[in-house]
């Protein structure tokens, strides 16, 4: 059932329709009610606390504050006309501005009544004001509602002009949310969900777009990435499975005199330690194989066959190296290696 539900058409949202639809789609390529369930917030708002006009000092990010409007009064004329009015709490007041939306905003302000004033503020001829603020009156409902961490959306300019800004978005979000068919089937066993401590990923989503505290949003944060970073997990594994049944490289069983000729007499520069250590490992590797090719009962060791100038060669480098004369010879009779008998 919430497969079905996520695959909807973003356009039967309710409050979405064909035109923001379009624009949704063309703008962040939210085509479904999943892809907008998935469009997840950059950073949030706290709006749990409240400035006195005294305590701000005009360079904060947002502030929130209980007051009341005392005056309003427009200035300028045409283009640079603006509507300020004078917020008043129990320390002081301040500039609120408008240049866009003046007459709405006009009628829609009572002076003298409590409200929640919520901006970003500024310094101008040396006051501090706030442009376009958000206002609203002060009543139980709408305390519950600010006393939460409000999400910001990435927007853009088109959306913005069909309203679909972030609080648009916000708002499509809680629709799809509220929905009396919303559902999400948990993608992992109880058993799991259980060690980990997740909460359930319908929680999460909720908890992702609308936290109440900030443990809820880490919790979601924390059930949101394990899931995503877990089937990425399992796609590295189906490609390397893959690879490894269809895709095998060429194996080389043996080092024959092709390698050596090449490495002693044409290699063009000194390998690093690093890549020498590998080389060495490669070989090791081939004993090892070696041994596992036949019964282990039967199996003895791996005989080499050595130049008879190589001793003389390990001496001559392990002088240069500065070794003691008890570590010049490296090359011993007998060794093991990896559990490999060697016989020289």
């Amino acid at each position: 059932m919430s497969t079905i539900f996520l695959d909807t058409p973003i356009e039967y949202l309710k409050g979405v329709g064909p035109q923001k639809a379009d624009t949704l789609k063309k703008e962040i390529q939210v085509f479904t009610f999943g892809d907008l369930l998935t469009y997840f917030p950059y950073r949030y708002i706290d709006k749990t606390k409240f400035h006195t006009i005294a305590e701000i000092q005009g360079d904060e990010n947002f502030v929130q504050i209980k007051g009341s409007i005392i005056s309003v009064e427009m200035l300028g004329k045409e283009r640079g006309k603006r509507m300020v009015a004078t917020l008043k709490d129990e320390t002081g007041t301040l500039e609120l501005v408008w240049f866009k939306g003046i007459k709405w905003i006009a009628s829609s302000i009572k002076l003298h009544e409590k409200i929640i004033v919520f901006g970003r503020p500024s310094v101008f001829n040396k006051s501090i004001q706030i442009s376009h603020p958000e206002l609203e009156p002060i009543n139980v409902n709408v305390q519950v509602q600010l006393s939460k961490f409000e999400p910001m959306y990435n927007s853009s300019e088109k959306m913005k002009l069909k309203g679909l800004d972030s609080k648009g978005i916000s708002k499509a979000i809680k629709n799809l949310l509220e929905h009396t068919q919303f559902s999400v089937d948990d993608t992992f066993p109880q058993t799991l969900i259980q060690k980990h401590r997740f909460i359930p990923l319908k929680e999460a989503y909720q908890f992702i777009h609308f936290p109440q505290t900030i443990e809820q949003k880490q919790k979601a944060e924390f059930r949101l990435k394990f899931e995503e970073l877990f089937f990425i997990q399992l796609k590295i594994l189906q490609s390397k499975l893959f690879r490894k049944i269809n895709t095998q490289g060429f194996s080389f069983s043996i080092v024959g005199n092709c390698f050596n000729e090449f490495y002693n007499n044409h290699l063009p520069f000194e390998l690093t330690n690093a890549q020498k250590r590998v080389i060495k490992e490669i070989r090791f590797d081939i004993y090892s194989r070696v041994k596992n090719m036949y019964n282990s009962h039967y199996f003895m060791g791996v005989i080499l066959g050595h130049h008879k100038g190589d001793l003389q060669e390990n001496i001559f480098f392990n002088t240069m190296k500065g070794k003691n004369l008890t570590d010049l010879s490296v090359i011993r009779e007998r060794s093991e290696i990896l559990g490999v008998k060697i016989l020289r």
